[in-house]
């Protein structure tokens, strides 16, 4: 039997599903793994089930670099996206075309899959984790835009272009994004000395980053330690400076203490999704040179 004259015959159709099961066979062994290291990904603070992430998601073709607040081209990306599945749902309604419901199945099952998945609490709302539906998500929203309706596609058309641009002036922004541990990394080599420790509290997700950047960027050898860290101790005993990096909330700041018989040199707050605290504490000056215990 030859494929019908309105679309692609039956065994290319399951030729092609069978591919993408294959593709996530073969990954999910990687995906066992990462689920059990970290169930949530390390990623709570910027994936879970909020109006905000929901956008993001739907909208994941324009959205731009995470930011603490929900702007107007997350929105409209969304908004895009969710009138140009509509739209491509009515033409399959009215011309039953087996392609046109293959590929809108594969655009959005993966961002309601995300949001079921945080719905029974787990945070994976993240427009990074829908990017594999991103390019059928793409091809939705062309079907849309062609639509017989030549106003209604070029409204789409122009919104989306719109949308694209918003998310590309606001990926190249400079500040206002992630927790900023390149600029405690920046802040901590101005002042650095030898022998100096960082202290810190934050998260998974900050942890990574800061490491990345004080490896890259501080001399060789620094070591980054948690409040509890033996090497802090050894460290308070013979007088060291601290760099003392937590967010910028009192909970946070209480994980790690000052040690007793040091006193703050300088603080600095730094903007982000989560606003970080940076200390440096180092021995009083009436006790410099005796060294103390923390």
């Amino acid at each position: 039997m030859g494929p019908p004259e309105n679309g692609l015959d039956r065994g290319t159709r399951v030729a092609f599903c069978a591919s993408q099961v294959v593709a996530w066979l073969l990954w999910t062994p990687l995906l066992v793994e990462q689920y059990r290291a970290h169930p949530n990904g390390g990623v709570s603070a910027y994936a879970d089930l909020s109006f905000s992430n929901v956008v993001r998601v739907l909208g994941s073709p324009f959205d731009a670099r995470y930011v603490d607040s929900l702007e107007i081209g997350p929105l409209l990306g969304a908004a895009v996206m969710v009138t140009a599945s509509a739209l491509v749902a009515h033409a399959f309604l009215r011309d039953r075309r087996p392609e046109q419901e293959l590929v809108l199945v594969l655009a959005v099952i993966c961002p309601l899959g995300l949001l079921a998945g945080s719905i029974i609490g787990k945070d994976v709302l993240l427009s990074r984790y829908a990017v594999v539906g991103v390019p059928f998500m793409l091809v939705v929203l062309g079907a849309a835009i062609s639509n017989r309706r030549r106003a209604v596609g070029v409204a789409l058309l122009l919104l989306a272009v719109i949308a694209a641009a918003i998310g590309t002036a606001g990926s190249h922004q400079e500040d206002g994004f992630y927790p900023d541990t390149r600029a405690a990394v920046e802040h901590i080599d101005d002042g650095w000395r030898p022998g100096d420790l960082i202290v810190q509290s934050t998260s998974f997700g900050i942890s990574y980053t800061l490491s990345y950047y004080a490896t890259r960027d501080l001399p060789s050898g620094a070591i980054i330690a948690t409040g509890g860290d033996p090497q802090v101790r050894q460290a308070t005993r013979a007088g060291r400076r601290l760099w003392i990096l937590t967010l910028d909330t009192p909970q946070s700041r209480a994980t790690v203490r000052v040690p007793g018989g040091y006193e703050e040199v300088r603080s600095e707050t730094l903007e982000g999704t989560e606003p970080l605290a940076l200390t440096l504490v180092g021995p009083r000056r009436a006790s410099a040179g005796r060294g103390s215990v923390g």
